[in-house]
This record gives structure tokens, C-alpha cells and sequence, in this order.
């Protein structure tokens, strides 16, 4: 069963923080990503999964500001994987992790390295890295298991900006590779 971020326990040694892998945001541009990061989020290598899930409601910013519509149904809001049993979700609806998850958030990752994936690496990946580092957590980022639908020269500086925000030892283009060298 998934949790939701009030009934987050003790920290994990490994944790991959999956940001808004959903129905609605997989479009042509990071649809390759699905079969990838199903198995991400089941490998052995994290001790815990932690997802966000974007929330758009009718009156939001997003509709009167930015004029987008996405995300307003349960269809388009729900993740375009299936989570392992014990995962956290945590429901926003904004760019990051609503305060009080986050520091609920911030207590589960002490002294665990986190590892970010999902979509929209330019925008809301983006976000919360910062987040997690203005915190004094310098996230991994999966390169292979990040898009955007901006297409593949916003991708390419969405990872360059990521290695300005968490710096570029931080940034595994290897997954595979990295895990194998780093299994406990």
C-alpha cells in the first residue's frame, strides 16, 4: 500500500524521489521513459521510493496565469507506473513539495542519498533539486530517467542547469553502471 507523506518513517540508506511521472505529462517526448523507470522504481538498489503527483484545479495559477489545462483529471493525475508497496506519494500542486511535506520529507532523507527522476527536468525536477539543496541535501540526478516534452535541446539544458544547481558530480548519465559500483 502507498503512503502519503504523514506516515513516513525511519531514513533509508538509497532513496529515489520520482517527480511527476504521470499519465498526463507522458507525452512523444518522454514516452521512452516508461519501461525504464517502471523498473527503476522496483530495483533492489533503493531501500524506498518517494513520488510526487502534480494536482491542477479548475481557478489554479496554472490555468489564469500560465493558460494550461493539464492535469485536471483523475486520468491525466494519476502515475504512469506502479509504485512498490511501501512507497511514499506526496500530492502537490505546485512546482515543489508543499512546506510541511517537505520537512516531513527533509526527516525521512537524513543521512540517505537521494536519487531525482521524472518528468519535466527543466521545470518541476528542476524545483525541487534546488529545494533539496537549499536544504542542505545535494540530490543525484538519473540523467537516462528524465524528460521533458520540450524535446530533446530543452532536456539537454535542463541537465546542464541541474549540474549548476547540484553540481556535476552529482549527476549519474549511468545508472547501471553507478548502482553496480554502489550496491551495499
Amino acid at each position: 500500500m502507498v503512503q502519503t507523506a504523514a506516515e513516513v518513517g525511519a531514513p533509508a540508506l538509497h532513496v529515489l524521489l520520482l517527480v511527476d511521472f504521470q499519465v498526463g505529462f507522458v507525452r512523444a517526448e518522454t514516452e521512452h521513459l516508461l519501461k525504464p523507470v517502471q523498473g527503476l522504481v522496483h530495483d533492489s538498489f533503493f531501500s524506498s521510493v518517494i513520488a510526487t503527483r502534480f494536482i491542477n484545479v479548475q481557478g489554479s495559477l496554472w490555468q489564469t496565469a500560465i493558460h494550461w489545462d493539464g492535469l485536471l483529471s483523475a486520468r491525466e493525475q494519476a502515475l504512469a507506473v506502479s509504485l512498490p508497496p511501501a512507497s511514499i506519494l506526496i500530492d502537490k500542486k505546485s512546482y515543489g513539495i508543499p512546506h510541511k511535506d517537505f520537512e516531513q520529507l527533509l526527516k525521512r532523507l537524513e543521512g540517505s542519498r537521494v536519487f531525482l527522476a521524472g518528468i519535466e527536468s527543466d521545470v518541476c525536477v528542476a524545483v525541487i533539486a534546488a529545494s533539496l539543496f537549499d536544504a542542505g541535501l545535494a540530490p543525484y540526478v538519473l540523467c537516462e530517467f528524465t524528460g521533458t516534452n520540450r524535446g530533446s535541446e530543452h532536456q539537454a539544458h535542463a541537465l546542464d542547469t541541474l549540474a549548476r544547481i547540484v553540481g556535476r558530480d552529482q549527476m549519474i548519465e549511468d545508472f547501471r553502471s553507478y548502482s553496480a559500483a554502489n550496491r551495499s
